[in-house]
């Protein structure tokens, strides 16, 4: 099949690209290039890339004019909790419209976007259920509800596939970003420099490995039915266990410095993943568990 993916060249979206290439699917690229991996060229040379913003809409119908994709599979985003404003809303909402209308024009059989379990703010219950009370706390989690409100809208147009990801780790992952917790503290392991920890360090995450998260986009492909799916480990682990967990590995205590909370941070996540496994076969390998694991 033919595959648009957005976002084609950053953390997840590579991976995408190389589990759809190798079972043989054609690859359409359409990335900013504003945070590509170190080596996506390499990555992408097999594929097609187009270097276009998704909220520019008239660039994006030249796309889908002559590509004609079978599948979108949307991951471009501004993905930092701390993100707010105009740019969010152009990246996260406008360009996520932009390209439910071109595919319903273009007749796309399938939709599959990335969402956060953001979206879910401070749970009440746990483990946390796709349909548990959406109440995201940040302007982040706020745009990837209304980009799931909006594919909703779409869905007698094409078959929808919704995934909310739990905490993504894995081998590419920006060690300077703020979401990369796992990266941060294993380059820090590697320098010997602090890590910081926002507040006490006993929120949880549950946290899934990139490869676990690219193979769930690929049997993705055969699902028929709409829906919002869950992709995590439905494991919890806590800040300070994971700290722990490198200390032990590396032999060495690790330098570090706790800050204070930062705002639109959840407590805790603890994901059920029984539906994805249920409809289309989703399972997690052991890389989800091997934390301390080198990340490149």
């Amino acid at each position: 099949m033919k595959i648009l993916l957005t976002g084609g060249t950053g953390f997840i979206g590579s991976h995408l690209v190389e589990g759809y290439l190798k079972n043989g699917h054609q690859v359409i690229v359409v990335d900013d290039l504003s945070h590509p991996v170190k080596n996506f060229k390499q990555i992408i040379k097999k594929t097609k890339l187009y270097k276009v913003d998704i909220y520019d809409f008239c660039s994006l119908e030249k796309i889908f004019n002559k590509e004609k994709p079978q599948i979108v599979n949307h991951h471009a985003a501004q993905s930092s909790i701390s993100s707010k404003g105009i740019s969010l809303f152009k990246v996260n909402v406008s360009g996520t419209l932009n390209l439910l209308k071109l595919s319903k024009e273009y007749k796309v059989k399938k939709f599959i976007f990335a969402s956060s379990a953001a979206v879910y703010g401070h749970a009440k219950s746990f483990p946390i259920k796709e349909n548990s009370n959406i109440q995201p706390i940040s302007e982040y989690g706020i745009s990837k509800t209304s980009a799931e409100f909006y594919i909703n809208l779409f869905k007698d147009d094409f078959n929808t596939i919704i995934f909310r990801y739990s905490n993504v780790f894995g081998p590419r992952q920006d060690s300077t970003a703020e979401g990369g917790v796992v990266s941060i503290f294993a380059e820090n392991q590697k320098k010997g420099k602090q890590s910081f920890i926002f507040g006490d360090g006993r929120q949880t995450r549950d946290f899934i490995n990139v490869k676990d998260v690219a193979t769930a986009n690929l049997k993705a492909l055969k699902s028929e039915k709409s829906d919002i799916f869950n992709i995590s480990t439905a494991k919890e682990t806590s800040i300070i266990e994971l700290l722990t967990l490198f200390q032990k590995a590396s032999k060495k205590k690790l330098k570090v410095k706790h800050l204070k909370p930062r705002v639109g941070e959840i407590r805790r996540s603890l994901m059920d993943n029984s539906k994805a496994k249920k409809v289309f076969g989703f399972s997690t390998s052991e890389v989800s568990s091997s934390y301390t694991s080198e990340v490149k």
